[in-house]
């Protein structure tokens, strides 16, 4: 896979999480869009072997990234988005 995929993901999710900090309503649209990218991209990026830390810390990372989506749309926090 191209390198530059990898760092417009990158950027896509940056630019998301900053709108998100600053409750622009825009911006969840951009988040949930760059996590769905990211796990369609993710069986191409071929064969790697990482560790059980390295798992840990995907795994814990995806949990927290579905539970800042869930409270985006599904909580109070939604009233505050401009």
């Amino acid at each position: 896979m191209p390198e530059w995929i990898f760092w417009f993901q990158v950027v896509i999710a940056f630019v998301g999480y900053i709108g998100m900090v600053l409750f622009r309503k825009s911006f969840r649209l951009i988040i949930v869009l760059s996590t769905v990218f990211s796990l369609l991209l993710s069986p191409i990026y071929g064969v790697s072997v990482i560790t059980g830390i390295e798992v840990f810390i995907i795994d814990i990372s995806t949990l927290l990234a579905g539970f800042a989506i869930a409270l985006l749309f599904y909580t109070r926090l939604n009233e505050k988005f401009y």
